[in-house]
C-alpha cells in the first residue's frame, strides 16, 4: 500500500469511533451522586435552561421536544419544574457536609431517610410531568425511550433470560447489531471523508501529525 493510502486509512481510523458504547442510559442516582447527563449520539440539548428530571432526561433534547410537538407553555412549565428540582438537589447536598463527624449509626439513619426523601421527590416529579404533558405525548415520549434505551436492554443476557428468547431469536438480534454497525461505519466513513475534504492540504498534514502523536 502507497504512503498516500496508509495515511488515509491512518486518519479514517481515528475519526471512527468505537461502536460498541452506543447506550444513552440516564441512572437514577441518590442526589448526593447526581451529575449533569450530557445528550449523545445525535441528540442535542434544546434549552440549557431546563435542567435535568430524574427519569425524564430526554425532555431536555431538541429532537424529543420537536417529536413532541411540545408548546412553548409546556416548555416554560417543563423549565420552571426542573429548576425547582435542583433547587431541591442542591438544599440536600447540606445535609452531607458534616458526614465526617457522624458515627455510623447517624449515617446510615441520614441516607436511609435521604433515600427515602429522594424517592417521594422522584414521584412528585412524575406527577408534575404527566399533568403537563398529554396523554399522547407521554406514550410517544414512552416509545422513544424504549427504541433508543430498550434496544439495548434486549442484548442484556438477564432481559433474554426474562423473555425467554430462544437461541433463534437471539441469532437475529445479533445479526441486527451486526449490520447496524456496518451501516454505521459506511455512514461515518462517508462523514469523515467530507469533513476532511473541508480541510486545506496544509491543514490536512498537520492533522495527520496530530494523530500519529496520539496512541492506537
Amino acid at each position: 500500500m502507497c504512503w498516500h493510502g496508509r495515511r488515509w486509512l491512518l486518519l479514517l481510523g481515528a475519526g471512527i469511533v468505537c461502536l460498541g458504547d452506543l447506550s444513552v442510559w440516564a441512572e437514577e442516582a441518590p442526589p448526593q451522586q447526581q451529575q449533569q447527563v450530557q445528550p449523545r449520539h445525535g441528540f442535542r440539548v434544546a434549552q440549557p435552561e431546563m435542567l435535568p428530571l430524574p427519569g425524564f432526561y430526554m425532555l431536555r433534547m431538541e429532537n424529543v421536544q420537536k417529536e413532541l410537538n411540545l408548546t412553548p407553555e409546556q416548555l416554560a412549565q417543563l423549565t420552571e419544574l426542573s429548576k425547582a428540582y435542583s433547587e431541591q438537589v442542591r438544599a440536600d447536598q447540606e445535609i452531607w457536609k458534616n458526614w465526617q463527624k457522624m458515627t455510623p449509626e447517624e449515617r446510615s439513619a441520614k441516607t436511609a431517610e435521604q433515600r427515602q426523601r429522594y424517592a417521594q421527590r422522584v414521584q412528585d416529579v412524575r406527577q408534575q410531568v404527566e399533568k403537563i404533558l398529554q396523554p399522547s405525548q407521554l406514550k410517544t415520549l414512552q416509545q422513544i425511550v424504549l427504541r433508543t434505551q430498550g434496544w439495548w436492554v434486549l442484548y442484556q443476557p438477564q432481559i433474554q433470560e426474562t423473555l425467554g428468547l430462544s437461541q433463534e431469536q437471539k441469532q437475529q438480534l445479533a445479526d441486527i447489531r451486526q449490520k447496524m454497525f456496518e451501516e454505521l461505519q459506511e455512514v461515518q466513513k462517508r462523514a469523515f471523508e467530507r469533513a476532511y475534504a473541508v480541510l486545506q492540504k496544509e491543514q490536512q498534514e498537520k492533522l495527520l501529525q496530530e494523530v500519529q502523536k496520539r496512541p492506537h
